[in-house]
């Protein structure tokens, strides 16, 4: 089992090298292979094809970066990382987003940050009265993943990248439950 995803991770590893330097969709399973110094056949045995080789990268980095570290970290630096984490692998998700896979990796980041939102709600209700209602949760959740996956798509490209952001976008989720919890004690003292 462990050799089985170290092995995974070696090709995905070599198709993240190579789209440093080339179009994804210009790389071809030899190359890939090539790069890592196994055999051809190797990577059948894990998968399918390119695509499949993507989704992985996809889930393995995602669940690395925020479900991995969700009990070992709070929220904000969980948004820290997910921002230096695109700002490291720029280049290769620049050229990810170009690709007409897009929106499988726009459903494992909107997943992602979605888990990530939940522990927003799960971190303020340890430290409030405030308990949120699953409508409320849902929508919080949703409207939060659906905006940093939008920034990432957005800022990406930029030189400045997005780690500068992550001040910004840790203090706007700070007040969106603030606000939920000064509603709430509003309603309450009436």
């Amino acid at each position: 089992m462990q050799k089985s995803l170290i092995t995974k991770k070696l090709i995905a590893k070599s198709l993240k090298d190579l789209v440093q330097t080339q179009d994804f969709e210009h790389i071809d399973i030899s190359a890939i292979m090539q790069n890592t110094g196994v055999r051809r056949q190797t990577f059948y045995n894990y998968f399918h094809d390119k695509d499949e080789l993507l989704n992985f990268i996809f889930e393995d980095d995602f669940t690395e970066i925020i479900e991995d570290n969700l009990q070992y970290y709070d929220w904000k630096q969980e948004i820290e990382f997910l921002l230096a984490y695109f700002d490291q692998n720029k280049l290769f998700y620049k050229k990810v987003f170009g690709y007409s896979l897009h929106r499988e990796f726009e459903n494992f980041v909107y997943t992602k940050c979605y888990i990530l939102m939940e522990k927003v709600i799960s971190d303020s209700e340890k430290l409030a009265t405030y308990r949120w209602t699953e409508a409320e949760q849902d929508f919080f959740c949703e409207y939060n993943a659906i905006a940093i996956y939008q920034l990432i798509k957005k800022r990406l490209p930029y030189a400045q990248g997005l780690s500068h952001l992550s001040q910004i976008l840790i203090k706007n989720i700070s007040a969106q439950i603030q606000s939920y919890q000064a509603n709430a004690d509003v309603a309450a003292s009436i």
